[in-house]
């Protein structure tokens, strides 16, 4: 924890395969927003109805609910978190991850809910570092409105992909390691 709080990033990227399963994530994730940092909570959405209260908005810290797609089952608990969050005050972002058996004109549909429900950001990040992969990321990237949320995509996508094999990326949690870009030190993964 001190030395997410020390770090010189601005970002805190706090994701892997369920943050939300941890009892402390609230606290933890208050105390890195409250030191400065901007605090990104990284969860499929399933548990964040039922947690939000264990959150406070704070102006540095954005709730990202990973979504491919509006129609797929498993999409009904992360929108329904991602409502839940947007009426208590909170930052979101949806983060769409491209594989490489995906089609980017499937994610038309969730550029229309961005602006529909008032989703403060979308990210669109590749999960191999594969060519074919890469194509389709800048393809669905044209999606994206704001040209900040285009960049900050690519900046999460180099901190994620630098962390662990592309296999492992929501296997398991990853170690803070500081991640460097062109820019400069942007990004820290928790």
């Amino acid at each position: 924890m001190e030395a997410l709080i020390e770090s010189p990033a601005p970002v805190i990227w706090i994701g892997g395969s369920e943050p939300l399963l941890h009892a402390g994530i609230g606290h933890f994730v208050r105390a890195i927003a409250q030191s400065g940092h901007h605090a990104f909570l990284e969860t499929d959405g399933t548990l964040l109805r039922g947690r939000i209260h264990e959150f406070q908005p704070l102006r540095e810290l954005f709730l990202v609910v990973r979504l491919n797609s509006l129609e797929a089952r498993e999409s009904a608990p992360a929108v329904e978190g991602l409502r839940a969050a947007r009426l208590s005050g909170f930052f979101t972002v949806i983060h769409s991850q491209v594989h490489e058996d995906s089609d980017p004109q499937k994610l038309t549909t969730l550029k229309s809910f961005v602006a529909e429900k008032n989703v403060d950001g979308w990210l669109i990040t590749a999960v191999s570092t594969d060519n074919a992969v890469f194509g389709k990321v800048a393809e669905a990237r044209g999606l994206i409105g704001r040209s900040f949320w285009r960049q900050f995509s690519e900046n999460v996508e180099e901190a994620l992909l630098s962390q662990v094999p592309a296999s492992e990326l929501h296997e398991q949690a990853c170690d803070p390691e500081d991640v460097h870009t062109e820019a400069g030190e942007s990004v820290r993964i928790a």
